[in-house]
């Protein structure tokens, strides 16, 4: 697990200050649009210089949406790739949407505490004050965190969770 105590402060600054982090690089992207998809430079990748995280978004034919995309990714993939050992002092709500920019940040504190308590989701509910249904709902809302959470534990030797 890698450990950045710097991990927070690149959760919390704008998109303009972590854009100016990242190398970017546009690309052709593949997929429909026929031949304007074709012709145009709409793919973004994004590639976070001090964690050498990598990020691509080629979603829309705009370069600009698929820039935007990018950095959005790329906060989740941060919050959920690095750990650290400092604790956020002021986390946001649980009931926020994906949508939100606080996410990331809660996403980020939700994993530091699933990876101190080994992946065990009742142990870290309960370092994180809620219950364990509503960390549960936190985590199958998002399917990469979902997917990471049974990775992590299937590793431990614990039961893969199931969505109801």
């Amino acid at each position: 697990m890698n450990f950045d105590d710097r991990r927070n402060s690149y959760l919390s600054i704008s998109d303009d200050d972590l854009l100016k982090q990242c190398s970017f690089t546009e690309y052709q992207a593949p997929g429909p649009g026929g031949q304007k998809r074709n012709r145009k430079y709409s793919g973004a990748r994004l590639t976070h210089t001090p964690t050498n995280i990598q990020v691509t978004c080629a979603e829309s034919r705009s370069l600009n949406k698929n820039k935007s995309s990018a950095l959005k990714k790329l906060k989740l993939k941060i919050a959920l790739t690095l750990r650290s050992e400092k604790k956020f002092e002021k986390l946001p709500e649980f009931s926020i949407s994906l949508k939100n920019p606080e996410y990331p940040v809660l996403l980020a504190a939700v994993f530091d505490a699933l990876y101190l308590s080994d992946f065990a989701v009742s142990d870290a509910a309960k370092a994180l004050n809620i219950s364990t249904s509503k960390l549960i709902k936190f985590l199958s809302a998002n399917p990469n965190a979902w997917q990471i959470l049974n990775k992590e534990r299937q590793a431990k030797g614990l039961k893969k969770l199931n969505i109801r």
